[in-house]
């Protein structure tokens, strides 16, 4: 009778021990978490996704000269951009013993002649300067040309330690060009300088 018993109590046992194992849910594995992270921030689309694949890009805009200002009652001549020149440059300079801090000055090329252009854009009605030789320069005369539009509006010799005292009507002008020749072909002009003196556009 106890060798029946035992194997009973053994099945029991046994099926006491499966009973509770198939009852019995596992706890759920959490998922695996990464780190935030920041989106990154939408910008402009490139060139390249705007622009189909073979397509030539657009050239750059052509650099233009700075217009005229508008809405001023006066400005300095040198703070317009010249549409075209050679050997002139914004600078100092002396005549006859007064100095004219906001001047258009030569650059004495080789030889000794020169101009500058501005497009004035019609919209001034005089124009005031003192024209001269640098009192840095060696004596020496020159002929200076104004023109606005084609119309000579001065022609004269400068000369050191000599002021023209210059006050211009440009009316309607588009565009003005100052010209300087000294005559000759060679280089007398290294040592000489023309002066346009606080060149002054008004209304």
């Amino acid at each position: 009778m106890i060798g029946i018993v035992v194997p009973v109590l053994g099945i029991a046992a046994t099926l006491l021990a499966t009973s509770n194992k198939s009852g019995s849910t596992a706890a759920p594995t959490p998922p695996a978490t990464t780190a935030p992270h920041d989106s990154p921030t939408p910008g402009p689309p490139s060139s390249s996704a705007s622009t189909p694949e073979g397509s030539p890009a657009a050239p750059p805009p052509a650099s233009s000269p700075t217009p005229t200002p508008t809405g001023s009652k006066q400005v300095s001549l040198t703070t317009l951009d010249p549409v075209a020149y050679t050997s002139f440059g914004a600078s100092t300079a002396t005549l006859d013993g007064k100095a004219y801090d906001d001047s258009l000055v030569s650059s004495a090329p080789c030889p000794f002649r020169g101009d500058i252009e501005f497009n004035l854009g019609k919209q001034w009605k005089k124009i005031n300067l003192a024209a001269g030789m640098d009192d840095n320069s060696v004596p020496g005369s020159v002929v200076l040309t104004i023109s606005a539009d084609d119309e000579v509006l001065f022609r004269g010799s400068l000369s050191l330690g000599s002021v023209r005292e210059l006050h211009l009507d440009i009316t309607d002008k588009l565009h003005m060009n100052f010209h300087y020749d000294g005559g000759g072909s060679g280089c007398d002009g290294s040592k000489r300088w023309i002066v346009l003196g606080n060149p002054s556009l008004s209304n």
